[in-house]
């Protein structure tokens, strides 16, 4: 390849003047051309503006426009449509909770960045993505209300079609990705504020210690965050207290998960109301104006998912799951960011870190979905051309344990056909590593669900299958044991004994009826270890269904006990009437010998 010495001495075409007439008349002008391809202008060469020009077609070099920007706007701190600067601060503070972290060599690769991420609107990208910033108030602190919000949506949106028009009709001031004209506009939009904040609810002190019990026990089996970064802003935002916040939304989770799973004497006396403080805030990204988006809001309804499905009804935990769902795809977590579909001028250097959480946020919510709507009997949220990378396992960190077991619940197609066969999976979900307690009690939840598929659709169980299955639940067993003694209430404690008793009800092999007396006493155990009407509810159900399958079973032998008494009236000597000289010759035993000729057939060669 010719160096930039060599591109730069090239002779270049000068252009024709309009007219011999007065070509001696006029001065000669120096013609610049409308647009530079992004290889011309790094090098500093003359370029024609051709669709490939010139240069890079004679050169080898890969011609592409960067998308035209404001002479007054700074592409490496400027957002599309906003007036506010990205700070390092603002983008730090964004990592704890999953959006990123800016660092110190961010600006040093800013132009890296710019080149990676350009391309021309001819091609017309699958997707198109913007972004925007929540406002700073003139005494907010800059770490918590400047944080990079991602916006994305289809080319072929009604919202993107505009700037995409613009930009072709090579506007100064291109559209921005906007929903013009989507409603008359005749009502005034209500915005609203939560009254209070948990700062006024909940201490630093508690809230710092409900925080690392959340660490300590959640954190390890669904990792969306960083502990020190959230310690930092945790800190930043107590010193600040501005309610309604995305962060707060998260704190107000991670508080009432961390006193959910606290001792019984250091539980919160508010925790109930620490949860609609979070409720609410999490409402202003999906039920009011301007409805800001990022990815604490996503997590913050997982960790919504995960409390309601602790403590209250299954069609309450699921909704929260899907909402989480179609957050993720608003703000584009499911897409890579710094990917070929998303060739937009950023605001700030995307990092591997700030990668990593989207991405973490992203499959724990899409597993937390899917396993919810499987054991619900619901539908899941599915979306379309999903590309970003998965969770990678590090050590101590278990989340891409908890995905793939949540991920192996059975899946389905847009006419409710399940995709995979379950009798293969089910063998497959039962090995599949479990490095904590909580995860033996999940594993065995999986295998209850594909076991249902199995059961629903009329399949035969393989041996291979069903003893795989009773392995799960032995060990699910000694999982229940472990966290009763750790004091430890995940939401399968009771839920999975409870199941266990049904799987092995409905197998109804010898090696499963064995297990019914260990497993029901587990289930009596961590019963009166809660103490709580569904719990005791549970312990009814079971024994009711036990005594069902006895009864079902003394029936059965009952009817076994008739077939016999139908023979018993029969005299020994009626038996032994039969004369013991009685038997067939090998030729006659087919009765009819004399017609058939087996001579041909008999080798005597094959005669023992």
């Amino acid at each position: 390849m010719p160096t930039e010495r060599h591109i730069s001495s090239s002779p270049q075409p000068q252009p024709q003047p309009q007219s011999q007439s007065n070509s001696h008349t006029q001065p000669r002008v120096r013609q610049r051309s409308r647009r530079a391809c992004e290889p011309c202008r790094k090098r500093k060469i003359k370029c024609d503006s051709t669709e490939p020009c010139n240069p890079c077609s004679g050169y080898g070099y890969d011609c592409f426009y960067r998308e035209r920007q404001k002479r007054n706007a700074s592409v490496s701190n400027t957002v599309v449509g906003s007036p506010s600067v990205v700070t390092p601060s603002s983008v730090r503070a964004d990592v704890s909770m999953g959006n990123g972290q800016n660092n110190s060599n961010s600006n040093t690769n800013t132009n890296t960045n710019n080149d990676s991420s350009s391309s021309t609107i001819n091609s017309l990208e699958n997707f198109l993505a913007s972004e925007s910033i929540i406002p700073r108030g003139a005494h907010d602190r800059d770490l918590l209300h400047q944080s990079v919000k991602t916006r994305f949506t289809s080319s072929s949106s009604a919202i993107s079609f505009p700037r995409i028009l613009g930009t072709q009709l090579n506007l100064t001031d291109t559209p921005r990705l906007h929903s013009y004209a989507y409603n008359p506009g005749t009502r005034h939009e209500r915005n609203n504020i939560p009254p209070t904040t948990i700062c006024s609810m909940v201490s630093l002190e508690d809230a710092m210690r409900f925080s690392d019990v959340y660490f300590q026990l959640v954190h390890p089996v669904f990792g969306m965050m960083d502990k020190s970064l959230y310690t930092d802003h945790l800190l930043e935002f107590y010193r600040a207290q501005h309610q309604g916040t995305d962060f707060e939304a998260q704190v107000c989770y991670v508080v009432s998960l961390g006193s959910y799973f606290s001792k019984p004497l250091d539980k919160s006396p508010i925790e109930a109301e620490i949860v609609e403080q979070g409720r609410l805030c999490l409402e202003l990204s999906t039920s009011f104006p301007p409805g800001h988006i990022s990815v604490k809001h996503v997590a913050g309804f997982v960790l919504r998912a995960l409390y309601l499905r602790s403590t209250t009804r299954p069609h309450l935990s699921w909704g929260a799951s899907c909402t989480a769902v179609h957050l993720a795809e608003a703000i584009g977590l499911h897409r890579k960011i710094c990917g070929d579909r998303m060739k937009r001028s950023l605001p700030h250097l995307i990092t591997p870190l700030q990668q990593e959480f989207r991405y973490r946020t992203f499959w724990v919510t899409i597993a937390v979905n899917q396993f919810l709507a499987a054991e619900y009997g619901r539908t899941r949220v599915v979306l379309d051309m999903v590309d970003c990378h998965p969770v990678e396992s590090s050590g101590g960190d278990l989340t891409s344990q908890t995905i793939a077991l949540m991920q192996s619940v059975p899946g389905r197609n847009i006419t409710g056909e399940v995709t995979e066969d379950p009798t293969i999976a089910l063998p497959r979900t039962a090995r599949y590593a479990a490095n904590s307690p909580f995860l033996t009690l999940l594993r065995a939840d999986v295998c209850f669900s594909i076991y249902r598929t199995i059961c629903s659709r009329g399949l035969a169980l393989s041996d291979e299958a069903a003893a795989a299955l009773l392995e799960a639940i032995r060990a699910a067993m000694d999982g229940v044991k472990f966290l009763k003694s750790m004091q430890e209430p995940w939401w399968n404690t009771v839920w999975t004994p409870f199941h266990s008793i049904c799987v092995l009800l409905s197998l109804r092999t010898s090696a499963s009826l064995a297990m019914l007396p260990a497993t029901l006493e587990t289930l009596k155990d961590i019963v009166e270890h809660y103490d709580s009407h569904l719990a005791w509810e549970a312990l009814r159900t079971a024994t009711a269904l036990i005594e069902g399958a006895r009864a079902k079973m003394s029936s059965d032998l009952a009817t076994l006990d008739r077939s016999l008494i139908a023979v018993t009236d029969l005299r020994q000597s009626t038996i032994n009437a039969i004369s013991p000289d009685f038997e067939w010759t090998f030729g006659d035993e087919f009765g009819f010998s004399d017609f058939l000729d087996f001579s041909g057939v008999m080798d005597k060669s094959l005669v023992p």
